[in-house]
């Protein structure tokens, strides 16, 4: 009986692996129907697409995007569902073409970056059992600061789900994509938004996501570095760059830009005798290559 009872969960796992395809996107209807019909089925699934109908919308700016992912306990794996390739572990997966991401993982989906724990929180929170609520504040001396419980010097309010809503508690010099705050405003923001602070200094609430994942109290946002010049010659560099060891042929700078929100990066080759290379692919003078989370 045990034997025909794993046999029959076999069977309803490959079924939902097959039956899910781009009509999803296109027939909300049928998908309410599939997902219906899923949550009596061994998988839980999630959505993702550059349309706005999707679980988790994603950013490409010319052409559609769309995976689903399937979590069984704590494996999850991403289904392809548009010609448009996705990225993960390291190799492009085709239209149809399957994937497992494992802890400390990513997948790149247009143009974002989703770790393995990022997907598992969108899953806990499309089933009601994760959201995240955190309140961000400014002491007397000027330093932000992020806390679970709202406070006097608390100016927002956010919460992240499968949407990431803000709220403004206070007046504040603080900006959302070059936008002042208006007190008592309600919107929602996408994860690569960024808050900007009145020194200038910003985070993306994607990385803010990532940071108050897990957080048990007060924390503070210190003012991040986006932008490096790796070089085998001091001329030019200040603190913070990185100045590679002696014994390379010709002058050499690389620009890297960090990308918190993402969790990727790019680098840009400014300068170089040679070609560059990154996971064995050759990089020119002038050439530039993304970076993801793992690399």
């Amino acid at each position: 009986m045990r034997a025909l009872g794993v046999a029959s969960e076999a069977i309803e796992i490959a079924y939902q692996l097959n039956t899910v395809d781009l009509q999803l996107v296109d027939d909300p209807a049928r998908r309410s129907l599939i997902e219906e019909e899923n949550s009596e089925r061994p998988l839980d699934m999630l959505l993702f697409s550059s349309r706005e109908t999707a679980d988790v919308v994603v950013q490409h700016p010319e052409i559609d995007v769309a995976a689903v992912a399937f979590r069984f306990a704590d494996l999850i794996v991403v289904k392809n569902l548009t010609p448009t390739p996705i990225l993960a572990r390291g190799r492009q997966i085709n239209a149809g073409g399957f994937c497992r991401i494992y802890a400390g993982q990513s997948v790149v989906m247009g143009d974002d970056v989703f770790s393995y724990d990022d997907i598992s929180f969108f899953f806990n929170a499309k089933r009601n059992l994760t959201s995240q609520q955190i309140y961000i504040s400014r002491d007397a001396g000027g330093d932000q600061f992020i806390d679970t419980a709202r406070t006097r010097a608390s100016y927002l309010r956010v919460t992240f789900g499968l949407q990431i809503q803000v709220d403004v508690l206070a007046a504040s010099a603080a900006k959302i994509a070059s936008k002042r705050l208006a007190l008592g405003s309600s919107f929602a923001v996408r994860p690569d938004d960024e808050l900007v602070f009145s020194d200038g200094s910003s985070i993306a609430f994607a990385e803010l996501r990532r940071k108050t994942r897990g957080i048990g109290g007060r924390y503070t946002l210190s003012a991040t570095r986006k932008r490096f010049l790796i070089s085998n010659e001091p001329e030019g560099l200040t603190a913070g760059d990185i100045l590679l060891a002696p014994g390379l042929n010709g002058r050499i700078v690389l620009e890297l830009e960090s990308n918190e929100g993402q969790a990727s990066g790019t680098l840009r080759v400014v300068a170089a005798r040679d070609s560059i290379s990154v996971d064995g692919q050759a990089y020119r003078e002038g050439d530039k290559v993304t970076l993801p989370a793992e690399e």
